[in-house]
């Protein structure tokens, strides 16, 4: 059985690597960007079982990750924000993606709702 891939995309270099260490932990196989443009670059030369992503990019907005359709091999897609707006979140769902989470982000939380979605 194959690990399962997460594309992690946050600008803040502490937090990519934490989140990296975290979810390695738990056995995915990680590839971190700091860009929205990385990720569209990784997304295009691999296959992704989830996607955890800032929203604040120094390159544009992470709702613009799925502007063309999101791939459906990323069975998960979850958004990792300081806006806890509601409007943002509604935004955040429209968007493509499977959940809204707000920073400082429960990190058992979002795990178990990779998990629920990614498991066979």
């Amino acid at each position: 059985m194959r690990a399962k891939r997460l594309l992690i995309v946050d600008d803040d270099e502490d937090a990519r690597f934490l989140l990296g260490l975290y979810f390695e932990d738990l056995g995915f196989e990680v590839t971190a960007t700091a860009t929205l443009a990385g990720a569209i670059s990784a997304i295009a030369e691999a296959s992704f079982d989830a996607v955890v992503t800032d929203l604040r990019l120094p390159d544009g907005h992470g709702h613009a990750l799925f502007e063309g359709g999101r791939p459906v091999d990323i069975r998960f897609a979850a958004a990792l924000t300081g806006l806890s707006d509601p409007r943002e979140r509604d935004a955040t769902l429209r968007a493509g993606f499977d959940a809204h989470y707000t920073k400082p982000v429960d990190m058992e939380a979002l795990s178990a709702a990779i998990h629920a979605r990614t498991s066979a």
